[in-house]
């Protein structure tokens, strides 16, 4: 995927599938990780960030007070660093990695 239409149709396309199998895999994470006060996250593969997004709102819908302190976003891809492809910076500060 080289432009922006085509991140904005895979997300269409396949967003709700990811999001279900990611709050499946948040569900099944031990209590003594989503008990924890702060956690950090490192987003490897983060395409547009859509992880962190579904991390966060599992949190909100679980009601769990966790403080995500920081988001490492971690993409080969270069499109996904500009800012507008990305959906994180809408909920958490972020700290990116290029390679």
């Amino acid at each position: 995927m080289d432009t922006e239409p085509l991140l904005q149709m895979y997300m269409y396309a396949f967003g709700k599938m990811h999001n279900a199998k990611l709050q499946f895999a948040f569900g099944q994470m031990h209590d003594m990780v989503t008990k924890k006060e702060q956690v950090q996250i490192i987003d490897y593969g983060c395409g547009q960030g859509l992880a962190s997004i579904c991390y966060h709102d599992f949190l909100t819908s679980h009601n769990l007070e966790q403080k995500i302190t920081k988001i490492i976003l971690i993409e080969l891809l270069h499109l996904h660093y500009q800012g507008q492809n990305c959906c994180v910076p809408v909920f958490i500060r972020i700290r990116r990695l290029l390679p």
